[in-house]
């Protein structure tokens, strides 16, 4: 929460201006009213959050139950374009803090997060990724994701370790760096 010095207050609250020259104050960065016309693009979304957790078996096709992760994003958007938000994730399971962006991206998408325009600032999303074996069950790996808002900019690849689960579901091995080196 913002906090404006009681000065300041004691400033605004001097003599209000005649009747006929009120006016509505502005709307905070324009746009929350759904006006199609108004343009919140400019600055690229940030991802100030990123998580990764095995998640179970989730039903994704009528009876086939699949091995999940689910990938919490927090992201922020000084311009309020998240309402609608584009997703990029790569995977590398030789833990070393490095994944290849430069290919494409092994999973992608898009979610409308909200039908007001220039209203977002601030999202969580939680992204699931399924496997068949790709990423492999109970391995860990490095994984990049990227976010774009509704004008098409680009955040910042983020990096992120986790593991699938095991092929039955049951939470991966925990963690256990290579010491052998």
């Amino acid at each position: 929460m913002n906090r404006v010095p009681l000065l300041s207050v004691l400033l605004l609250l001097g003599c209000p201006p005649a009747g006929d020259s009120l006016e509505p104050p502005p709307i905070p960065k324009g746009g929350d009213t759904g006006d199609s016309e108004v343009d919140c693009s400019g600055t690229a979304p940030v991802i100030t959050g990123l998580e990764a957790r095995a998640d179970g078996l989730h039903e994704l096709e009528q009876g086939q139950l699949f091995p999940t992760m689910i990938f919490e994003i927090t992201a922020e958007d000084d311009d309020g374009d998240l309402h609608f938000m584009s997703y990029e994730l790569w995977f590398d399971c030789e833990l070393d803090g490095v994944v290849d962006t430069t290919t494409a991206a092994s999973v992608s998408g898009q979610s409308t997060i909200s039908s007001t325009r220039c209203g977002s600032y601030s999202v969580v999303l939680d992204l699931s990724l399924s496997s068949q074996g790709n990423p492999p069950y109970d391995t860990w790996c490095d994984f990049a994701l990227r976010v774009g808002d509704e004008a098409g900019l680009l955040s910042e690849v983020a990096l992120v370790q986790g593991a699938m689960p095991k092929e039955d579901g049951s939470d991966p091995d925990p963690y256990k760096p290579d010491t052998s080196g």
